[in-house]
């Protein structure tokens, strides 16, 4: 007889035959049991083969913990349904968490560089596709080979159905190049292997199988931050393609394309680093248009945004830091 525990054992068998940690392994069994404790609470009959949304609901009622912790109880309880069921009744409700609770990693250029420095072929090329093209973890997983072409790459990436939406990501010459590298170590390293796939898993992992591909792209970067000491994760590097965007004077609409969202909301408060808005630059920059119109008779090499309406003023540059502190402390 199948018990609600022997399903849970069962996929946490298939977990660990993932190679998932023995930490990660406990805490999944443990936010199920705890969901399900939940349900008990309330008084929910609880089917794992066609529990759905009320019972969803019903935990997230229940569950008196911060967002954060919520959702990756859910989560992990949608995971589990999922492996029952066939299906995952979390991901089909489509719910909207609070952002507000989320920690995003974000990476500089400085980072970045290490990291090539330091990583192997296939490494490298993850970071290279994350961090130039601004491409998902999945998206990566799931590039073939007939995919690449000479200046862009077919990709994969969210969307409703079995493969998503699909768009085409434009490819740079450095790309393309670290590419073509990377196939020649390819070559010569997995001699049998005759995979359509652009990125393989490990040599035991099964290249056919999509979790072995998506927890390869994982740890391989997550292993390299960990041992360089910087914290990074896929959508480290695709958040750093999308600041670099900003920082390029891109446009907001045309980033919102590059990085394949459907809302510029989350463009600009998921993938956007604060620092990499140039604030004080670009505040000087509208202040020097407006001027121009304002003051179309004043001289560009004597305009700044000192002058106000007095051409002959001194502007701040001339005035110092000192004096503007004189100024505020008048007796």
């Amino acid at each position: 007889m199948i018990t609600m525990d022997t399903d849970i054992e069962n996929f946490i068998q298939h977990l660990e035959r993932r190679n998932r940690s023995p930490g990660t392994l406990n805490h999944y069994r443990f936010a199920i049991k705890r969901c399900m404790d939940i349900l008990k609470e309330r008084n929910v009959v609880f089917d794992p083969h066609t529990a759905g949304e009320k019972e969803i609901s019903e935990i997230i009622k229940g569950m008196e913990i911060k967002d954060s912790t919520m959702k990756n109880y859910v989560n992990i309880f949608g995971s589990y349904l999922q492996y029952v069921q066939g299906r995952n009744p979390v991901r089909e409700m489509g719910i909207l968490w609070n952002r507000d609770a989320v920690s995003r990693r974000f990476i500089g250029i400085e980072d970045l560089s290490k990291l090539m420095s330091a990583a192997d072929p296939s490494t490298r090329l993850i970071l290279v596709l994350g961090a130039f093209m601004g491409l998902r973890r999945k998206e990566i997983a799931s590039i073939r080979i007939g995919d690449i072409g000479l200046d862009s790459i077919r990709v994969k990436g969210k969307g409703h159905g079995r493969n998503g939406l699909t768009a085409r990501q434009p490819m740079t010459l450095y790309v393309s190049r670290e590419i073509l590298s990377y196939m020649e170590w390819r070559q010569r390293t997995y001699v049998t292997v005759d995979d359509h796939l652009l990125i393989l898993p490990d040599k035991d992992g099964n290249p056919a199988h999509a979790e072995d591909r998506l927890s390869t792209i994982s740890s391989k970067v997550a292993r390299l931050g960990k041992s360089l000491g910087i914290e990074v994760s896929c959508h480290s590097l695709r958040r750093l393609y999308c600041t670099s965007l900003v920082e390029s004077g891109c446009p907001l609409g045309t980033i919102k394309e590059l990085m394949r969202h459907s809302d510029v909301n989350t463009t600009i408060e998921c993938y956007i680093r604060p620092s990499g808005l140039r604030l004080n630059e670009w505040s000087d920059i509208c202040t020097r248009r407006m001027l121009s119109a304002l003051e179309p008779d004043v001289s560009e090499g004597r305009r700044c945004e000192g002058h106000g309406s007095d051409p002959t003023a001194p502007c701040a540059e001339e005035i110092g830091i000192e004096g503007i502190q004189k100024a505020r402390i008048r007796p």
